[in-house]
């Protein structure tokens, strides 16, 4: 119902930021107007280097916010929103650790939303409470935190979707 939403708000321009705690977000015309300095967690050697290895990361800051009614690509579900790169992955791969410290990174650096459109299953006892601490972290700082429940196995919800403060997106299709 996102075409009824925008009849009523379409996000202000710079108000909400959000985080896309995911490859990276490489500059796109629909959204690089919009883009904050980021954090590369994966590579402590070059932290500034936010640019996507994958492209997963900055598909999905186009379904968050590529500019809308424009006659270009597609409309993202907030038009306003500035999109902040924390690359986390090294190409479509990475680890916990560093997943949690971009969490702990976007909170510090004033993420209203934080995306994370990724999933691990089977973690650690030690590593699911680092991510559970981040967590807790980023939403005592006011962020919201939402996360894929994940792909590769049906019924199971995966980190970080499945920990608490943090909203767990899923899908379906017509045979639900």
């Amino acid at each position: 119902d996102a075409v009824e939403a925008w009849s009523i708000h379409t996000g202000d321009l710079g108000t909400v930021t959000i985080a896309i705690i995911d490859s990276g977000v490489s500059p796109h015309d629909e959204f690089s107007s919009r883009m904050v300095p980021g954090q590369n967690t994966n590579d402590p050697s070059n932290p500034t280097l936010t640019t996507d290895g994958c492209p997963h990361g900055t598909h999905v800051a186009g379904i968050a916010a590529a500019s809308g009614n424009n006659g270009i690509g597609v409309a993202g579900v907030t038009w306003g929103a500035n999109v902040m790169p924390v690359r986390v992955l090294n190409g479509c791969s990475g680890f916990v650790s560093d997943l949690a410290s971009g969490i702990t990174w976007a909170a510090d650096n004033g993420a209203d939303v934080l995306n994370v459109s990724l999933q691990y299953y089977g973690l650690s006892s030690a590593q699911s409470q680092d991510l559970q601490s981040a967590v807790h972290y980023a939403h005592g700082l006011g962020a919201v935190l939402i996360a894929a429940a994940g792909n590769d196995h049906p019924g199971a919800v995966a980190y970080p979707a499945r920990l608490v403060n943090v909203v767990a997106v899923s899908a379906t299709d017509q045979t639900d």
